[in-house]
């Protein structure tokens, strides 16, 4: 089996602004990068931030000009992506997490799962997504997704090997939802990764700690509440082992 290294994003927002959530989107990049990361993934709607109230206004398609420093750095580093942000419909927008590989189209896994309140503003996605990096199967998650059981029971019948969950969760939600991925990691025999918020978006208070944790449910390493991280994980010789980059 092929060495890989792949890693999540811990980062603040800028309400509704996307130039310059972008420019933290590529600060961030350029320190994965450095570590050698081959796939990153960012939070929920890390583009524009948590905002129901401007999903509508916000939204993008897998076309616009937004994305297109992030497909440059994607082909300069031969590095995945995986950006959050409101994916434009004919009718509501729907929770997008754009998939943008080197020197290939962009696409996007649209959330399956919403919470009630996101049901006034957002629209369901209607198909499960899975890629492949390395000969490693990886299946995609956002938020309220991973409150659902069956949609990592879905994606394990694509024998995916890792768990890649973009999320909002705040400080009072930590502690149940990383119960939940942890459980995943064991049940499934899966490696899990959270790419979570620090700061506040959308009226929440986030509890960062974004981490990833091995197919027995250990942490193989995670970043603390409030740092801006890449939070990386690497197989060498089929050992796993991890390490969080903090930025200034």
């Amino acid at each position: 089996m092929s060495d890989l290294i792949f890693g999540v994003a811990q980062m603040s927002v800028v309400k509704g602004n996307i130039q310059q959530n972008l420019a933290r989107h590529c600060q961030l990049i350029k320190a994965a990068a450095q570590e050698g990361v081959q796939l990153l993934l960012f939070p929920e709607l890390s583009l524009t931030g948590y905002e129901p109230n401007l999903a509508q206004n916000l939204a993008i398609e897998v076309s616009d000009e937004n994305l297109f420093p992030l497909q440059e750095l994607a082909n300069q580093y031969a590095m995945v992506l995986l950006v959050g942000a409101p994916k434009k419909t004919q009718h509501k927008p729907e929770i997008g997490l754009f998939i943008i590989r080197p020197h290939q189209a962009i696409s996007c896994y649209s959330k399956l799962n919403l919470h009630a309140s996101e049901e006034l503003f957002f629209a369901r996605g209607t198909q499960h997504q899975t890629l492949e990096l390395n000969e490693q199967k990886f299946g995609l998650a956002i938020c309220a997704d991973i409150a659902n059981s069956e949609h990592i029971k879905m994606l394990m019948k694509d024998n995916i090997a890792v768990y890649l969950a973009g999320v909002l969760i705040s400080e009072n939600g930590l502690s149940e939802d990383c119960k939940i991925l942890e459980n995943y990691a064991i049940k499934h025999n899966v490696l899990v990764a959270m790419a979570n918020f620090t700061g506040e978006t959308g009226g929440w208070s986030c509890a960062g700690n974004s981490t990833i944790w091995n197919n027995t449910g250990e942490i193989i390493t995670c970043a603390n509440h409030e740092e801006f991280a890449v939070v990386i994980a690497s197989r060498k010789n089929s050992k796993w082992s991890g390490k969080t980059i903090a930025i200034k």
